[in-house]
């Protein structure tokens, strides 16, 4: 009898490591082709493996769970849009929803001077969103109009004047975001990287300056699309400081091009000039209600720590893109003749 007994254990044992393992590594869910799913992160690993039985995935959301806690995986879960391969057993779902690789991203590059305009056509472009759905979160250019983004909730920030739009407080850089990834969590992100640039012994020579965040980014956006080296970015940024110490315009060709939209044209008509906008400095004397375009780190950095010069004028050559200074407008007639008007 006790044989038997003991036979009928060890048969009981292997068929239950069996069906276990028939589970875990054989059995599949309904879904006969790839899928992706969304997984949002405030989803509890009971909810995300009822999710997945739901969507076909896998055939027993419980014994789901009860393999993440086994394998010590039930904390490593990712989130957003996650590619599930066919055969979806336990134990691919599994490593799916653990494995970065997984996920579904996409890549996003902004360059160091486009303005929000230039954005939203790039991001229109790779089908992230449309530049309506952008210029709601972001904010209008050229009017002192806020978007949906709440710009002082960020303390790098809180300072910056209300409603203004958030030109110049996106980062230019190369992003990875999740396939799912909403607008508004595009900006926060965007957003917070360039909040990051800010360190605090940058915020306290800002204060120390009498300046502040907004008008530096609003600086540095102006000389970004105005010179291209670190030496001469610093050497213009003293020039501008200056002329706004004293109340002289800024005369910087790139507001006017952001008024008109003629962004990748070098020269500014009379007609262009005298288009009366507050980002005009040839008609404004002060620095723009806000920035023109969302500068690059150094540009930043040229606006806080600019190299002390005695040049008033400046102007860019055509042929070199090499920078001419001069200290008195005499001298810079002679240059505009020598270089612009050969």
């Amino acid at each position: 009898m006790k044989k038997k007994f003991l036979l009928i254990g060890i048969v009981m044992f292997l068929l239950g490591g069996f069906l276990f393992y028939r589970g875990i590594y054989i059995q599949t869910g309904d879904a006969s082709e790839n899928k992706t799913i969304s997984i949002s992160s405030g989803l509890t690993v009971r909810q995300i493996a009822s999710l997945l039985k739901e969507e076909g995935i896998v055939s027993s959301d419980d014994l789901l769970v009860k393999y993440l806690v086994w394998k010590d995986l039930d904390t490593n879960i990712q989130h957003g849009d996650i590619m599930f391969e066919i055969p979806h057993t336990i134990a691919r779902v599994a490593t799916a929803l653990t494995s970065r690789t997984s996920v579904a991203e996409k890549e996003i590059t902004l360059l160091p001077g486009w303005n929000l305009r230039e954005i939203a056509v790039y991001l229109e472009k790779e089908g992230i969103t449309s530049q309506e759905a952008f210029f709601e979160a972001v904010g209008t250019p050229l009017v002192m109009k806020s978007g949906s983004y709440d710009l002082q909730s960020v303390d790098a920030f809180a300072s910056v004047p209300p409603g203004v739009n958030l030109e110049g407080y996106l980062r230019p850089d190369t992003f990875r975001i999740f396939a799912s990834a909403s607008i508004g969590d595009i900006v926060d992100k965007l957003v917070q990287a360039r909040a990051d640039q800010f360190t605090d012994q940058m915020l306290a020579d800002i204060e120390k300056q009498g300046k502040t965040v907004h008008e530096i980014i609003t600086m540095a956006s102006i000389i970004e699309r105005e010179v291209r080296t670190p030496e001469d970015r610093r050497l213009v940024s003293d020039l501008f400081w200056r002329r706004k110490s004293i109340g002289m315009a800024l005369q910087a060709d790139s507001t006017v091009h952001y008024v008109v939209g003629t962004d990748n044209s070098v020269f500014t008509s009379v007609h262009d000039r005298a288009v009366d906008s507050l980002w005009n400095t040839y008609k404004y004397p002060e620095l723009p209600p806000g920035p023109i375009s969302n500068p690059s780190l150094d540009a930043i950095m040229s606006a806080i720590y600019p190299t002390a010069n005695d040049a008033w004028y400046f102007l860019t050559t055509l042929d070199t893109g090499e920078v001419k200074y001069a200290q008195t407008l005499d001298e810079h007639i002679d240059n505009v003749y020598t270089y612009l008007r050969q």
